[in-house]
Formats: C-alpha cells, structure tokens, sequence
C-alpha cells in the first residue's frame, strides 16, 4: 500500500516520536511511504481545519485516493478513528473490515477553472451591499441586493449555517444543498426572501454580478478574488472516499449536533 501522511506537529520532539510509531506500525506492513501524487491511501491525524486545507490539492491530482481520519483535534465531525486505535484500525482496513463512505463534494466553477468544498461556499462583500444575479439551472431565480450569499453542502449545515439558523436535513439521501442569502437589503423599495432554499443534486447554481471584483469566494478554508463575472456552484459527482467502520453512520451524528444540545 502507497501511502502518505498529512498532520500539523510543530513541536520537533514531538512530530519526530509520533512519525517513528506511525512509521514502525506501517513498515512492518510493507506499507510504502511515498509523495502524495503517487499514493493510494492518504492519511490525516488532525481535525476538520487540516481536513479543509488539503482537500483541494488532493482532489486536483484526479486520483481516486482514499482518506483515512485519524482524531487528533477537539473539533473533528468527519473523523470516526482515534489515535489509540490506529493499530487495530490498520489491521480492519488489511483484512478488509472498513468500509468506503463517500462524501459529496460542492462544485465551484469560475473562469474555468474548478474548486471543491466540503462544507459551504461564501461569496461576500462584508463592507457594503453589492447587486448581482442569481440563476437556477439557467432561469433567473431573483436578482438580489446584499452583502452575498452562502452555500451549505447536507453535512456543512451543522457548521457555518447554523449561525444562519440553517437547515437540519433529516432525509435519507445527502445529496442535498442550501442556499441563504446574506444579510439581504429588505426596504419599502427592494424585497427579498430571507429563507433557506433547499437544491437537490440535479440542479446548478449560477451567481452573475458586473461588481464581481467587490466580492471574495471562501470556499471551506480556501479564499479567492473573483476574475470572473460568473460563479456556477453545483454537486457535480465528486466525492470523497472516505474510510470508515462497517457500522459507519454519518446522518445520526449530524443529526445529534442539533438534537443533543
């Protein structure tokens, strides 16, 4: 198995006697540690922010790698493994005990080049309410006045959005999203919706605005200027290959986030 390692240690000692554990458990396997554009397997012993940084340079290798979580942050939803186990979870995922879960991607297309979020895509101008356009499946849904919108993928509902109070999806497929409109200008003159709108996978997003320049995308952890007066957001089958145990149940623990608190 070619593998690669992802993790954020910046104490020396430390990172050195935790890459000599990791490393002894894995060569004994035969388990070869190789650059990350040549690995199969690709395995993370953080949280969700080192999640979020990396997804887009994985999935830019057009690779079908598969993640491994390890828990090793207090804020870790994706991650189902500690770090206590990693022996016993190497030795399920040998003889074939683990499962393969695959978590949907929101697509970002702008100026032809695409991007992947996790979680939610925020196109915002913070400093001032800006116009723009936004279309669905190529019909104009409104045009709207504000400081921009937001985009929740099924599982980024339990993050950001809920600031928003946003959606609690409660439905068997995860091939859902939500777009809010944020901090829209609602006066006698302009008017606008101030609900969630729920999308399933078969429809795309087009956010059209001539002050693009005026407007940042943040997409998870990632940020960039616009350089491009179109924005298309939709789920475009990208997914991520996520390992897990066979008994493996992500709705229940996103649905305990709003019910057990």
């Amino acid at each position: 198995m070619n593998y690669s390692l992802i993790f954020n240690l910046k104490n020396t000692f430390l990172k050195n006697n935790f890459l000599k554990k990791i490393s002894f458990i894995l060569t004994s396997r035969h388990w070869l540690n190789v650059e990350l554009k040549k690995a199969d397997l690709v395995i993370f012993f953080g949280g969700d922010g080192l999640l979020l940084e990396n997804l887009n340079k994985i999935i830019a290798l057009n690779k079908n790698i598969k993640f491994l979580l390890i828990k090793m942050s207090k804020i870790a939803f994706y991650y189902q493994f500690n770090f206590h186990d990693f022996e016993n979870i190497i030795d399920k995922y040998e003889n074939n005990h683990l499962k393969i879960f695959k978590l949907p991607l929101l697509t970002i297309t702008n100026n032809n080049k695409q991007f992947y979020a996790l979680n939610e895509v925020k196109i915002v101008n913070l400093i001032k309410p800006i116009t723009f356009k936004i279309n669905l499946n190529q019909k104009l849904l409104g045009t709207f006045k504000s400081s921009g919108l937001l985009a929740t993928s099924f599982y980024g509902a339990s993050g950001f959005a809920k600031t928003f109070n946003g959606p609690l999806f409660l439905t068997k497929t995860n091939l859902l999203w939500a777009l809010k409109i944020i901090f829209p200008v609602n006066n006698v003159g302009i008017y606008t919706i101030n609900n969630f709108f729920i999308i399933d996978s078969k429809q795309e997003l087009t956010f059209e605005s001539t002050s693009f320049q005026d407007f940042d995308l943040i997409f998870d952890n990632n940020f960039l200027k616009l350089n491009d007066n179109k924005i298309i957001i939709n789920y475009h089958q990208k997914f991520i290959n996520l390992i897990v145990e066979e008994d493996f149940d992500l709705l229940t623990k996103y649905q305990n986030i709003y019910l057990n608190q």
